[in-house]
């Protein structure tokens, strides 16, 4: 015990000296959350060391921003993989330059966000709030930062994230209401087990000696917290209803045709070689559909209704569903998926809501646009499409996604909503590594889930696959291959509370805590 107890005293000193120190490890700690590590259960403990240093009033905006760089730099550390950018005639001091900037602006973000939850954990502190009204209040303020956030067009790292697709059971509370209550039941059990281990002593951390011992059962809130928490995730998944429908069978192809040359000439038949080719070998293998990634064709498709791939459709007579440019009627570009017919017809057409940022489009564009374009590579910039979209296809309605967009989740929501019965993401990640593959099919698992919905997912290089609408993930393409699948899935017609209503916990939890800080003083704040 005394080993335990001096290195305790060593922790306070430093912890007293580098106040910045805990946040910043623990959000370090928290990224490991993330895939591909899928340590999920880093998570429920985190978030504990920044709500020590705010709660205790250490500069806890400044913590908060530490913590922020640590778990969303690392997490979108991915974001490095743009670089080199020479392929588009820049030279490598500006690609590098580029990307960092890219990068650190979207980890800035994330962290300012963070540390504004930070500031105001430590604002109700002040107002000695009791622990458990503290706990409610800072939860519903994590759960609408991050709906905000996702208002904009640089939302990826929600903690909810975290726990996919590693931790099934609790992914099944987006069923109730989405990433929201994920979040809010993490941040509450991190809040639990902070406030359980509050010390009285100036350095705010406790020691690891037989007071802090027999402190161990003030763990139970936490406990029942997370406990609770993941049987009622794991009821609702065993309560979910398999699907009596008939079953299609959707072919993808994975074209593995790199970013830097599939706008070459050489590229764009490589493009046709490929993807036509892989269409003949599915229709032949028995597959009703056909489904191939963002951008498969980088052409104005409208413009070229004669092409290769469109005569291989009016030969074979099997729809498909394929990325092109759309243009709308001012003559602006989109980025778009087509769903083609078995003549080769445009049956419907989706524009991708979510343009990225500085990939894609740029950011205030009539203001900054000049300035924009002397540093950042964009020639055309595309427009996002309209939000209430629908997806046609010949065996009912899909929701779809493209790229980026799976970690929107109120895309599929309403989608489905409007009757979608099937989910389908095509997506573009060359350049970037595995890390990005393994991070977006955690989000489609997400949307899988809370929809209730399998989900066909096709990328240019890899993970394509199939995910079950309770979160299975029945297959997956190796990364960097050329792979033809036909996926057997099973569309579904039920609603979920998410689907229904949205995100309704967040509102709920922020008028529960305003009504629980306005009853009298004696029954919220500590004595």
């Amino acid at each position: 015990m005394s080993w335990m107890i001096g290195l305790s005293k060593r922790l306070s000193k430093v912890v007293a000296r580098f106040p910045g120190l805990m946040p910043l490890l623990g959000g370090m700690l928290m990224a490991l959350g993330p895939a591909p590590l899928n340590l999920w259960i880093v998570a429920w403990v985190a978030i504990v060391p920044l709500w020590w240093v705010a709660i205790e009033g250490r500069s806890p905006v400044k913590s908060g921003i530490l913590w922020g760089i640590a778990y969303h730099g690392i997490s979108l550390f991915w974001i490095t993989g743009l670089h080199p950018l020479t392929w588009m005639g820049i030279s490598y001091v500006n690609s590098v330059a580029i990307v960092a900037v890219i990068w650190m602006f979207i980890t800035l973000f994330g962290a300012v966000c963070v540390g504004l939850w930070a500031g105001a954990l430590a604002w109700m502190t002040k107002r000695r709030i009791h622990p458990i009204i503290r706990v409610l209040s800072a939860a519903a303020l994590w759960c609408a930062i991050e709906q905000v956030r996702s208002y904009s067009a640089l939302d990826w790292t929600g903690i909810a994230y975290t726990q996919s697709p590693g931790n099934l059971a609790i992914l099944h509370l987006g069923q109730i209401s989405g990433n929201a209550l994920i979040a809010a039941a993490i941040v509450a059990v991190n809040g639990a087990i902070a406030e359980s281990w509050r010390s009285d002593e100036r350095s705010g951390f406790p020691r690891l000696t037989t007071r802090v011992i027999n402190r161990l059962t003030a763990l139970r809130p936490a406990i029942v917290l997370f406990t609770v928490a993941h049987l009622i995730g794991w009821g609702i998944s065993l309560s979910t209803a398999p699907s009596q429908s008939n079953s299609i069978r959707i072919g993808t192809v994975q074209g593995n045709i790199g970013t830097r040359t599939q706008f070459s000439e050489a590229g764009v038949r490589q493009g046709f070689k490929n993807y036509s080719g892989g269409y003949e070998t599915l229709v032949g293998r028995g597959a009703q559909m056909v489904l191939f990634p963002e951008g498969s064709f980088p052409m104005r498709w409208a413009d070229y209704p004669d092409n290769p791939m469109a005569q291989k459709i009016q030969a074979l007579k099997v729809p498909v569903a394929l990325g092109a440019s759309g243009l709308r009627a001012d003559r602006r570009m989109t980025q778009a998926m087509f769903m083609l017919d078995e003549g080769g017809k445009i049956m419907s057409q989706y524009d991708k809501v979510k343009v990225v940022p500085l990939g894609e489009a740029l950011p205030f564009e009539e203001v900054l646009g000049k300035f924009i374009r002397r540093i950042f590579p964009i020639q055309d910039s595309l427009v996002p499409g309209q939000p209430d979209q629908i997806f046609k296809t010949p065996f009912g309605q899909a929701g779809i996604g493209i790229c980026y967009e799976s970690a929107f989740p109120e895309i599929f929501r309403r989608q489905v909503q409007q009757g979608a019965t099937f989910l389908m993401t095509a997506s573009n990640l060359d350049p970037y590594s595995t890390v990005l593959m393994a991070q977006q099919e955690a989000h489609d698992t997400m949307r899988a889930i809370e929809t209730d919905r399998p989900m066909i997912r096709v990328t240019n290089t890899g993970y394509s696959g199939l995910i079950e609408s309770t979160g299975q993930i029945k297959w997956r393409s190796q990364p960097n291959r050329y792979d033809l699948h036909i996926s057997e899935l099973y569309p579904r017609t039920s609603q979920t509370l998410y689907v229904r209503y949205g995100n309704w916990i967040t509102p709920l939890l922020l008028i529960l805590s305003v009504v629980l800080n306005l009853i009298p003083i004696g029954l919220t704040r500590q004595r």
